[in-house]
């Protein structure tokens, strides 16, 4: 192929990388994780403070989006623009990759293979740190074989830093580090250049060390992990999905919203792990075999560690968290497509897979239910009057829900995180803002503490409606919640119910008869 015609192709891929990433951004409200994140990016924090106050893996996107909200609006679509050209970013260094590890054509493969994939495209819209966690693996893979290539001071201060940015923004970019290290110590006996590389990793270990102290010195507060689920083997069933097309729900911790049960698509994985089979079968005495071997210990080890963790000693795995190694999975599916010595088979099994997919993309982009925070908050905004009381299960629900409600202005929500309102005495989780009353319970706190509080009686009564924003879905809120509705009910006061499915609220209006 010639080299015209292959940035002719890079630029074609790269232009509907970014249609798919930008198409329908603003489509579903955030979540969350999104208005936690943008919340706290909003805030006044000095460095240390945002080390200090965020948990240990968002840290870096925390910086790259404070500096992004500076610069643009705080609108959905501005705020996602971060992300998705994170995403699009991701497509040319997978190119790069492909094309330093394997050849021109694999790269450019990989990279069509990467625009397409439903659970990289979730991630490019999403506020979160995932699309950087996996700009940044890939750049230092990327970094990593160049300086295997052709060393240079250049390079080695570019992979600190990347790797520094990585590990601040996702914890299991440590994986990736380690990785690169056996591999060169095990597969490159002859690199001259073991002692500038060994002073790298020094150097890498000097920068992050110290900030991983100083932000575990937090202790348990970064450790928010109650909510997950240990693992069993129908959760590796659900990370295979996940990498091949999205899996059948989408982040949230599998408590997102539905793309349906897409069966086509599972065919997909059977069509996927044939071709990576073939591709480890034809080159496992090639010159590259080393790099496959690479491929497969970035793709399985690093989740196969986390599972048997969780199992032994206490859950940390959730799916989400290993699109980090999505890049592996990638080039090794790459490099069975090129295993196949037609062009026209390469090209029919890069029809299948598209083929195979467009369900869950469909799917993806025009759902059949997608109710949000933003359909929530207009619809309390709209009914809601001066004295009114809001009440919500848990009380972290009310990020996201003040990120609409105090819209367009949003001054209150600057001062609401999931603790409730800051202020100079602390956090309170009973508070008066814009002449209504807000309350909400912790993740695993009894209900009782609030309802049995005077501040609250008294508000209760004088208030015409209450609001009560349940989300049941979120463990540790379920005695809370039917507690709450318990007592709700006892007054005598009329209940009206909604559902919104895609964030898995329910909100009950209480008026009195």
């Amino acid at each position: 192929m010639s080299a015209k015609k292959r940035i002719f192709i890079l630029i074609l891929i790269l232009l509907f990388a970014c249609g798919l990433r930008f198409y329908r951004l603003d489509l579903r409200s955030l979540w969350y994780d999104e208005a936690s994140l943008v919340n706290a990016a909003e805030q006044e924090y000095s460095l240390g403070e945002i080390l200090r106050l965020s948990v240990l893996e968002k840290a870096g996107f925390m910086l790259l989006l404070k500096l992004w909200a500076n610069i643009f609006p705080d609108t959905e679509f501005c705020l996602r623009m971060l992300s998705a050209l994170l995403g699009a970013g991701s497509v040319f260094l997978i190119y790069k990759l492909g094309k330093e590890v394997f050849s021109d054509t694999a790269g450019l493969a990989a990279a069509y293979l990467l625009a397409i994939s439903p659970l990289h495209l979730y991630f490019s819209q999403e506020v979160t740190q995932y699309s950087l966690a996996v700009f940044c693996a890939t750049l230092s893979t990327l970094i990593f074989f160049r300086i295997l290539k052709k060393p240079a001071a250049g390079l080695y201060l570019s992979y600190v830093a990347v790797n520094l940015l990585l590990m601040l923004t996702q914890m299991a970019g440590a994986f990736i580090v380690i990785l690169h290290n056996v591999y060169l110590f095990l597969s490159e006996r002859e690199f001259k250049e073991k002692k500038n590389w060994l002073i790298t990793q020094s150097l890498l270990a000097l920068c992050i060390v110290p900030l991983y102290l100083f932000i575990f010195r937090r202790g348990s507060a970064i450790n928010d992990i109650s909510w997950i689920a240990p693992p069993g083997f129908g959760t590796l069933w659900e990370t295979l999905k996940a990498f091949v097309y999205g899996g059948e729900r989408l982040a949230q911790g599998g408590t997102g919203f539905s793309i349906g049960r897409q069966i086509f698509s599972r065919w997909l994985i059977l069509v996927c792990a044939g071709i990576i089979f073939k591709g480890i079968f034809s080159y496992r005495k090639a010159p590259v075999s080393g790099k496959i071997i690479f491929l497969l210990a970035w793709a399985i080890l690093p989740v196969s560690a986390v599972f048997v963790f969780s199992l032994l000693f206490f859950p940390v795995y959730v799916v989400r968290y290993f699109v980090i190694f999505l890049p592996a999975y990638i080039l090794l599916l790459t490099l069975g497509i090129a295993s196949f010595r037609s062009r026209q088979a390469k090209a029919a099994i890069l029809a299948l897979i598209t083929v195979f997919t467009l369900p869950a993309l469909r799917a993806y982009f025009y759902p059949q239910e997608y109710a949000s925070w933003r359909e929530i908050a207009l619809r309390v905004k709209e009914n809601v009057g001066s004295r009114d009381m809001l009440f919500f299960l848990p009380l972290k629900q009310i990020v996201p829900f003040a990120y609409y409600f105090y819209a367009p202005e949003r001054g209150s929500f600057r001062s609401i995180d999931k603790h409730g309102k800051r202020t100079g005495k602390g956090r309170q989780a009973l508070f008066e803002d814009s002449g209504y009353f807000f309350a909400g319970v912790g993740l695993d706190e009894p209900a009782a503490g609030i309802l049995e509080n005077r501040i609250f009686q008294e508000a209760r009564k004088d208030a015409g409606r209450i609001y009560l924003i349940v989300s049941p879905d979120w463990p540790g809120a379920k005695r809370a919640a039917s507690e709450t509705l318990a007592y709700f009910r006892s007054q005598g006061m009329g209940e009206e119910k909604s559902s919104f499915p895609y964030p898995g609220v329910e909100l009950y209006i209480y008026s009195k008869q």
